[in-house]
This record gives structure tokens, sequence and C-alpha cells, in this order.
């Protein structure tokens, strides 16, 4: 997988305390940083903006980070490193748990963008022919879905933080039927080639990332997220938030106002242009075959079109949280204090 324009969030370290220092401010001529938490399917709606010219129409210069997990793109915001970042809800919820004040601005992808993929040896031993076609490979199987999560227990499974929000739905869905997974964490696009070199036994990621695991893995698609596969009580609303401070919603209330209304009217351009913008998104994976990537794309952009975040929908993200989350702080947070107040809050586009 190529990746964008976005540089790697361990250049701008260096610059951390000094952007602290000055509160995260957006700067002269209305330039911030976005920390975008993977080059996946799910972050697609902010490198549509830039690309778009979305967020230069409301005078906003931005530069995207591209973080190493979605954990990383919210300590370089609490930091004062960028302004914004693109993470799971899962970020939001644990970072006000510790008593940090983030707000959720936007969801940027509704509905769970990761599936769970085997490796081609835990395939083998499940029973599962491997030596089928890539198109059948592609296809989780007809097992039942109870069986299939009974499956997991034991083996270790990656995912792109503790706290993501593809982590969830596996971990709930695999203790409701009795089955222990072994976390392990690295960054998306590392996965395929640890599924393929034996150190994992499976992984959740989104797509592109998913469908590679599998053509370039040989790995066998096991549950899949954007099709509805998970079950509802145990799947987050949103799989990728926008999200900044509340000191800096105080302290530069326009350019978070300029910010919801460029992700707005790219939720809008999906709605009206989406064979436009599904070519915008294609420049940004031109090594992924055209045919998995059609595929992916029609089954993803429903979810780049219901930007508003809602305090129902943090209510249900944090019910679903896993054990090992859903700690008596977490239990004691108003939904409502989550999200930004309705000046702030994104409007769904026009179909």
């Amino acid at each position: 997988m190529k990746f964008g324009k976005a540089r790697p969030l361990v250049l701008l370290v260096a610059t951390a305390l000094a952007s602290a220092a000055c509160g995260g401010s957006s700067g002269d001529g209305g330039h911030i940083r976005i920390a975008i938490s993977s080059e996946s399917l799910a972050t697609q709606v902010v490198r549509m903006a830039d690309d778009l010219g979305m967020f230069k129409a409301e005078g906003l210069e931005v530069e995207l980070v591209t973080s190493n997990g979605g954990a990383q793109a919210v300590t370089a915001m609490l930091s004062g490193n960028v302004q914004f970042a693109s993470a799971g809800a899962p970020e939001v919820i644990t970072s006000n748990a510790e008593g940090r004040d983030v707000k959720a601005i936007a969801r940027l992808y509704s509905g769970l963008s990761g599936s769970l993929v085997l490796s081609k040896k835990t395939a083998d031993k499940l029973g599962v022919d491997t030596s089928a076609s890539l198109e059948t490979r592609l296809k989780s199987p007809d097992t039942p879905i109870e069986e299939r999560f009974k499956d997991l227990d034991g083996l270790n499974v990656a995912f792109a933080s503790a706290t993501s929000s593809l982590k969830s739905p596996v971990m709930s869905s695999a203790e409701a039927v009795g089955a222990k997974v072994n976390p392990v964490y690295m960054k998306q696009e590392s996965m395929p080639a640890a599924l393929s070199a034996g150190a994992i036994d499976a992984f959740q990621a989104s797509p592109p990332v998913s469908e590679l695991g599998v053509s370039t893995a040989g790995g066998v698609m096991w549950v899949e997220g954007p099709t509805g596969e998970f079950p509802e009580d145990h799947t987050p609303v949103s799989s990728s938030t926008l999200m900044t401070t509340g000191k800096f919603i105080g302290s530069d209330p326009d350019t978070v106002k300029k910010v919801s209304r460029a992700i707005a009217r790219t939720a809008q351009y999906v709605v009206d242009n989406p064979d436009k913008a599904e070519a915008n998104v294609r420049t940004r994976f031109k090594d992924v075959d055209e045919k998995i990537f059609d595929a992916a794309w029609q089954a993803n952009k429903g979810s780049y079109i219901q930007p508003r975040v809602t305090a129902d929908q943090f209510e249900h993200d944090i019910s679903v949280l896993p054990e090992e989350l859903l700690t008596d702080d977490v239990k004691k947070l108003d939904p409502k204090d989550l999200i930004v107040s309705d000046e702030f809050n994104p409007a769904d586009p026009k179909t």
C-alpha cells in the first residue's frame, strides 16, 4: 500500500512541547495539523476533505500526520502537537474517563469498518479450504457466527491499539461465547506481513488491509464488519471519529466550526459525486487490485455520509466496550459531555 501526503508522526515529536506551550493554537493563516490513526478506508473522509479543497475553502491550511494507531494520534493532540485527531470513539471515552476534556466533532466512518482475517495455518487447523479461489476466500464462510467466535479461543489476534474501535467487537463477541482472545498490537499496515510470517493467528483491520491479508498473505476472511456480521450488541456506531480538546474549542472556536463544515461538505460530496469520490480515494491505493478495491469501496462508501455525532451513539459505544475498558470511571460518564455542542456539530448531508 502506498502512503499519501501525510508525514510519520515520529517526525513531529520533537516539537510537541513547544506546541503544547502555545496551547495547540492554530497559528497564523489558519494552519492546523490533524493526526490520523491509519491509512485505511476508515480515515478517508479527512483525506478527501484535504485533497478536494474543502479545508482550503474555509481558509485553512491543513497538514495531515499519519500516526501509529489511534492512541498515538490522541497523544499528539493532548500534547498540543496537533489540534485534531482521527481515532476510534473509545479514545474519546477513555480520555474523558481519565479526566481529559476531549470532544468528538464528527463521525468519519459510521458502522464497523474492520473485518477479521485468519492466517492460512489457523484456517487449515479449523478445516477451512485454504486452496479455494481468492474470490471465495475474500468472503466469510457460512459457518454459524457463534461457532466462528468460539474458534478464536486461544488465538493471538492483532489490533491497532488497546483502545481501537475495531477491538471491542472481537473481544466482547468472543467473551460472549466463552472464548478467550489474546490481543497483540501493531500498525494495521504491518498486519498482512505478520500474518504471512506466522507471527499472529489473525487480525482485525479496515479495508483494504483486511483484503490484503487474504490476497497477499494467503489468509481467509472470517468475520466481515462492513456487511454487519458482528452482533449489533457488540458493534460500535462508529469506527473513526474526529476529535479535539475542550481547551482548543475554547481558544479557537472559529477553526473548529470551519473544520466541521469542511467535513460536512465532504460527506455531501460523497452523496452527490460517488464516482468522483471513489476516484479520489483510489489514488491512495494504486497498488491494490482494482476488483478488490471496487468491492471494498462499494461495501464502505455508505459509511462516510453520517458525520453528525450524538449522545446516543456514545451511550451505545460505551455499552459495547470490552470488560477491560469498562471501568467505574467510564460508567460514570455522561455521553452528552463527550460530544461538541450543536454549533460545532456537522449536519448530515442531504440525500
